[in-house]
């Protein structure tokens, strides 16, 4: 891609109602991909490219569909103009394909739509209301449900490959409206859970040395023979499963990887199925009265009769405060409240092959009770130098054009910030963004310690000085008990 360039987005009145003008864009007259970014939104859009015009001094103007507007709203004017970035994108080898996905057209539309969408070329779409000028004529359709995520809004839909379901608006408006009468959730497409697990091991998760080996001491636990075994020699009382377990720290140390990697690990070494369900707070929260209730009731019932009498099952909540919020709170609602009553009712008397593992940056703001329910809280802290050169290791191993690197005075350098600021800030935005650029212009650059030493020096850790800042704020208000390693960490670490 090349440098970001600023544009605006100007309705056009000489090409169309449904067309929209870039303007200094600053692209290439050949491409007919550019990616266009507002705030936290960015999406890819197949463009008209012109050089003549009266804009012809400013750079070259892109024609697009209107459906732009649809996607970047700008509330604050009424023409609609917008500024936003623009990139031109070479290839669509970072998009990800759509597997499977539910169309919203009307009838009108669908036979057209179907034609366009399950011809012979692969199309990209977003999760928008899509007008179309196609050789058949106008067209709209909208995207509901894509699996899996894409990396921005735009999704491949790939003819002979992509699983299309098509609806119509009433339809779908029929479907809602029995589900908030009856309460029914058991549609695939409203589950209140993920079943999707990553790849990730627990050589890939930096630190956490503390979790990791709990983590292995509890799945040596389901070990029947082991079991027997300890419990004959030190009693029932000592060893127990205690399936419950509550990892909480500041932001981006790896509690949600870890995790996954060590349901992978259950799965791997079990002598059983595992099943693998996530459920964030954001996907259980309903505006429906009692629904949220019902979501969370549904949650454990489906992981009791998948773990059966001889399966496993793997549950982990994440942003679980966000569900369990403190009952003591002032102007707490009383949903709140009975959400979080609902889930200590069914956290109680849970089977032995019920794993349930939740995650919280935040765990004073978890209403005392749900926090007494997890038997085990294992505290993640950021990872120290040392950790941190095995992660410079990890992310640039298999970097061929580079040369002799020191990782310990990587990590030494970077003591203080977190594992995803080194993935996202440093190596995903700076240094991903300066090789690609640099590669487009014929000079590959190589990976050099100088290097890396400059793109540290321009950024600092801001994820932990952040995070310690905001939960002091909650020690002077006295609301860490329970939490004295939490408040020995941030004692810690007020210096960084």
């Amino acid at each position: 891609m090349t440098d970001k360039r600023s544009s605006v987005i100007r309705p056009s009145e000489n090409i169309g109602t449904n067309k929209v003008k870039l303007i200094n864009t600053g692209i290439s007259e050949e491409t007919r991909l550019v990616m266009l970014g507002a705030g936290n939104k960015q999406a890819i859009f197949e463009a008209e490219v012109e050089s003549e015009g009266p804009f012809k001094t400013q750079g070259p103007t892109v024609r697009a569909n209107g459906n732009i507007i649809s996607l970047f709203p700008n509330e604050n004017s009424s023409d609609h103009q917008q500024r936003v970035t623009v990139e031109e994108v070479k290839s669509r080898r970072n998009l990800q394909e759509c597997k499977e996905v539910t169309i919203l057209v009307q009838d009108k539309h669908k036979r057209k739509v179907q034609d366009f969408l399950e011809g012979e070329e692969m199309r990209l779409v977003r999760p928008i209301l899509e007008k179309r000028e196609t050789k058949l004529g106008w067209i709209e359709f909208q995207v509901v449900d894509p699996s899996p995520i894409a990396p921005c809004q735009t999704y491949i839909i790939t003819p002979d490959e992509t699983q299309i379901t098509y609806k119509t608006p009433e339809e779908i408006q029929s479907s809602n409206e029995a589900s908030a009468t009856t309460g029914d959730d058991d549609d695939e497409i409203g589950q209140p859970y993920s079943q999707k697990l990553s790849e990730e091991t627990l050589d890939d998760v930096v630190g956490l040395t503390e979790v990791k080996e709990y983590g292995q001491s509890l799945l040596e636990l389901y070990d029947d023979q082991v079991y027997k075994d300890l419990q004959s020699k030190y009693s029932e009382d000592l060893i127990s499963k205690e399936g419950s377990v509550l990892l909480y720290g500041p932001p981006g140390c790896g509690k949600t990887m870890i995790v996954q990697a060590l349901a992978n690990k259950f799965v791997e070494e079990l002598d059983r199925d595992v099943v693998y369900m996530e459920v964030a707070g954001s996907d259980i929260l309903s505006k429906l009265q009692g629904q949220s209730e019902k979501k969370i009731k549904k949650v454990f019932q489906e992981a009791r009769n998948k773990a059966s009498d001889t399966d496993f099952t793997f549950l982990f909540f994440d942003e679980v405060e966000s569900l369990v919020r403190d009952r003591n709170s002032s102007g707490l609602q009383s949903s709140q409240v009975s959400i979080t009553n609902e889930f200590l009712n069914s956290m109680n008397d849970l089977p032995e092959n019920v794993l349930v593992i939740a995650a919280t940056n935040m765990p004073f703001k978890m209403d005392s009770a749900a926090s007494r329910r997890f038997h085990t809280k294992k505290l993640c802290r950021h990872p120290s130098a040392d950790e941190m050169a095995r992660k410079w290791k990890l992310s640039l191993e298999d970097v061929d054009h580079k040369e002799r690197l020191d990782y310990g005075e990587l990590g030494t350098l970077t003591e203080g910030y977190t594992p995803a600021e080194i993935d996202d800030r440093i190596l995903g935005s700076m240094i991903q963004t300066d090789i690609i650029n640099q590669y487009l212009d014929g000079k590959p650059e190589k990976i050099t310690m100088d290097y890396l030493r400059d793109k540290i020096s321009d950024t600092d850790p801001r994820t932990i000085p952040e995070y310690v800042s905001k939960i002091q704020q909650h020690m002077h208000q006295n609301q860490m008990e329970g939490y004295s390693e939490m408040e020995s960490y941030i004692e810690n670490n007020s210096d960084i």
